[in-house]
């Protein structure tokens, strides 16, 4: 459920950019044809900017649309993640040494408790991709923008692994610490089909949209004023967060407990990092990505008269 990232930038906001042309419907007289443009740094609810007529595409159609497009770019990312998150799994289960070290790293986490869930996922999750995508010119914008969204990141996913810590150990409580099939199962279900929708992907969706208006929150709640618009991107988020992530949590849920929020955050660095510098090559390299300017700069610094 971590690929917030599947919304161009939700696992780890990284800069990404989709772009998809929705048709006509079969018969229709006139040429009806919008343009949806998701970017991390331009405006994702944006659903329609262009028509000729004024026929918006109906609802299913972009949504249809959108899940077409983010399943694609979550493809490759998704199969390497999945079979990352398998090797892993082997080697803990046949490596002495493999499964020492994770037992290391496990004592550690229950010496400092949910510290360690905070620190490791921001960590893992939101400073080492974000840094990635920085090094290698997929983040785009001023150094100063560069720097405050790596911040904001990094503070982001250490809210979510504060509650991740508590979700998996629930998990636990709730049915138990075994790795049989009905457990999985059970796990898997609530995590991705409560926990996902209802909780997880509104968040990011909140939280990254604040940082693509230029953390203006009059700017935020006027997406949220939108709430069909933000219902289709959330609709094809899911589609591609299940694509990958129903494999990945049944692999993160055949781990012990204490063990399950590192396997987590090894998966979702390779995942965030291969999402994003994918999904920028496929939309024409750093052009293609709307990079924050000087006057974006210049909102961080001074908000106009009644914008909180």
């Amino acid at each position: 459920w971590f690929s917030g990232l599947s919304f161009p930038g939700l696992l780890s906001g990284m800069a990404v950019s989709q772009s998809v042309s929705i048709g006509a419907p079969a018969g229709a007289q006139e040429d009806i044809r919008g343009t949806v443009r998701m970017t991390e740094c331009a405006d994702p609810v944006a659903v329609v900017t262009e028509e000729k007529p004024a026929v918006a595409a109906s609802a299913s159609q972009r949504v249809s649309t959108l899940v077409k497009k983010t399943a694609t770019q979550n493809f490759i990312p998704g199969c390497v993640t999945v079979c990352i998150g398998g090797i892993i799994l082997v080697l803990y289960n046949t490596v002495g040494g493999v499964k020492d070290a994770f037992e290391a790293v496990s004592d550690v986490r229950d010496d400092v408790g949910v510290s360690f869930g905070a620190a490791s996922t921001a960590f893992w999750a939101g400073t080492i991709p974000a840094l990635v995508l920085w090094m290698t010119g997929v983040l785009k914008g001023t150094l100063k923008r560069k720097v405050v969204d790596v911040v904001y990141l990094t503070v982001l996913w250490a809210s979510i692994g504060v509650l991740v810590h508590y979700f998996y150990e629930l998990q636990e409580e709730v049915f138990g610490d075994g790795t049989d099939f009905l457990t999985i199962l059970q796990k898997v279900i609530v995590d991705q089909f409560i926990l996902n929708p209802f909780v997880a992907q509104p968040y990011f969706f909140c939280a990254l949209r604040y940082r693509d208006v230029n953390y203006n929150c009059a700017a935020l709640c006027e997406t949220l004023r939108h709430p069909m618009n933000v219902a289709i991107v959330i609709a094809a988020q899911l589609v591609a967060v299940w694509c990958t992530w129903i494999p990945g949590t049944s692999l993160i849920y055949l781990m012990p407990t204490e063990l399950q929020l590192i396997l987590q955050n090894i998966l979702c660095v390779f995942f965030s990092i291969l999402l994003s510098m994918l999904s920028a090559n496929s939309n024409g390299g750093a052009d293609s990505v709307a990079a924050p300017t000087e006057e974006a700069d210049q909102d961080l610094d001074e908000k106009k008269p009644g914008v909180p």
